[in-house]
């Protein structure tokens, strides 16, 4: 968590990297996120769940992580298998 918060989230969920002082002094936005939620202006909520989210989330990883991490793949034939699983999985949707 620390990690993700020094390299850009705006807050954590963890009281500890919150309150880690090297954190505050390179995020100033979780000072401003714990004013926020003290003078109850914001409110943490669950999401809705999502039809269909963890089979794109799937669908997202399967075809991304390839073109990413395995080198000498053609780029554009990888998203253009991607886009199309990305149209199917929305038709099967409707």
């Amino acid at each position: 968590m620390k990690y993700f918060v020094l390299h850009g989230a705006a807050g954590s969920a963890r009281y500890s990297v919150a309150e880690d002082t090297y954190v505050r002094q390179r995020n100033h936005v979780i000072a401003i996120i714990d004013q926020l939620a003290r003078d109850r202006q914001i409110a943490a909520f669950p999401a809705p769940a999502i039809s269909g989210y963890q089979h794109v989330t799937r669908i997202l990883s399967d075809h991304l992580g390839p073109l990413v991490f395995d080198d000498g793949g053609d780029i554009r034939k990888g998203l253009g298998k991607l886009q199309g699983a990305l149209a199917r999985a929305s038709r099967r949707r409707r």
